[in-house]
Order: structure tokens, then C-alpha cells, then sequence
């Protein structure tokens, strides 16, 4: 479903990327909440709300999503750089 999200979300579709991103993320960030790739999933989610103009709730994703990849040493290269 990420996947989809992100051909979504690239192809300027960010309500029809925005429910996969959700389930992806409510299903896994209760068991890895510090998981690289669960902050991705939450970035993109983040992302997506601030497309269609859900500003408040896009924050709180985005800065959860930048705090988790920032520090990260799992978290590749490029994440970790795009968040400095």
C-alpha cells in the first residue's frame, strides 16, 4: 500500500495517497513507533495532508516524522540529510 501511496502522491493525487498512508501507519507505528521506515510512511502522510489543506494536522506529522529520521542511524543517508 505504501507503494501505491507514493504513485499517488508523485501523481499529484495526494487525497486518493492520503487513506492508504493512514492505514499503513495506524497499523504499524503502534508496534515501531521510532521505525525509519514507519517516520517515512508518517512524512508521506504529513506530506499528503498539507496538499489538501489539513495544515495542523501535516505539522504534527511532518515534525514527528523529521525528529525520528533526523537521529536515526538506521535511517538511510538521504533521509537523514533531507532532514537537517
Amino acid at each position: 500500500m505504501t507503494n501505491l501511496g507514493i504513485l499517488y502522491r508523485t501523481a499529484g493525487r495526494p487525497a486518493d495517497a492520503l487513506p492508504l498512508f493512514e492505514a499503513v501507519w495506524t497499523a504499524r507505528a503502534a508496534r515501531t513507533p521510532a521505525d525509519p521506515e514507519v517516520a517515512a510512511i508518517r512524512a508521506h502522510l504529513g506530506g499528503c495532508l498539507a496538499r489538501v489543506g489539513r495544515l495542523p494536522e501535516a505539522e504534527g506529522h511532518l515534525l514527528a516524522a523529521h525528529a525520528v529520521l533526523a537521529k536515526a542511524a538506521a535511517a538511510p543517508a538521504r533521509w537523514r540529510a533531507e532532514c537537517r
